[in-house]
């Protein structure tokens, strides 16, 4: 696990991750229920692999550098985020690319000054592609007419069932369930707790497990790879439904 808080850790980290086949997302925020969310801004950015889990600390990357939040959260959009070639595999993600968004506009509007990448001045769109978002993914499974619910541990299935959100989805999957303790704790204080840290690499990297279960249980039961499944089937299927990245985005689009 590695926590980010240099810029010459987030450029490398950058090139790292993109040269992954696939990566698993998260964030966090101080989710305050008097701020208007139009003001929420995202403090910390989690992804993960199979062998690594890379916390980008952007409260401290901001403060020890000088350098505005939209300089970071803009490389990452668009070598990241924006990025066909990397599937990116996160829950609920539309709740997070909303914050990502509203923090980068939040960030340009405060300074006069374009976001550098590659040495150009270039602005960046949010223009999310190749995303799973397990959560859809995982009750697109359990629920379609096409019986996939023999893929999984029905006794664990039943459990989960009393469980919610991500704990819900690692139970049915690895017989574990997350502690949410951290969930709503103030993720824009510095420095971070160790309990802060622990939980934000666990939630990505509960999805990486997560992915590579299913993938074992297509593979070992169907005899299909995942990666064609969600090709082929799931994204062919939700093609035809509204994008629910779209719903925030009329702003600064």
């Amino acid at each position: 696990m590695f926590v980010l808080v240099i810029y010459s850790d987030f450029n490398n980290s950058l090139n790292l991750i993109q040269k992954w086949d696939f990566v698993s997302l998260d964030s966090e925020w101080f989710n305050d229920f008097f701020l208007l969310r139009s003001k929420i801004v995202v403090s910390l950015i989690q992804v993960a692999c199979d062998d690594a889990c890379y916390l980008i600390d952007l409260v401290k990357l901001v403060s020890d550098t000088g350098r505005p939040l939209h300089f970071y959260l803009g490389q990452f959009i668009d070598q990241v985020l924006n990025n066909a070639l990397l599937l990116k595999v996160g829950y609920s993600v539309a709740n997070d690319f909303e914050v990502f968004w509203r923090s980068y506009l939040s960030s340009l509007e405060q300074d006069t000054t374009a976001v550098s990448i590659g040495g150009s001045e270039k602005l960046v769109s949010l223009t999310p592609k190749n995303i799973l978002d397990f959560r859809d993914f995982y009750f697109y499974l359990i629920n379609s007419p096409t019986n996939y619910r023999d893929l999984f541990d029905p006794t664990r299935l039943a459990v989960s069932g009393r469980l919610s959100g991500l704990s819900q989805v690692t139970y049915t999957l690895t017989g574990f369930s997350i502690d949410k303790t951290e969930q709503l704790s103030d993720w824009s204080r510095r420095p971070l707790r160790p309990s802060q840290v622990v939980y934000a690499a666990t939630d990505a990297l509960c999805l990486v497990d997560c992915y590579r279960q299913v993938e074992r249980l297509f593979l070992g039961k169907r005899g299909l790879t995942l990666s064609s499944f969600i090709s082929d089937v799931f994204h062919k299927e939700q093609s035809s439904s509204p994008c629910k990245y779209c719903i925030f985005m009329s702003e600064g689009f």
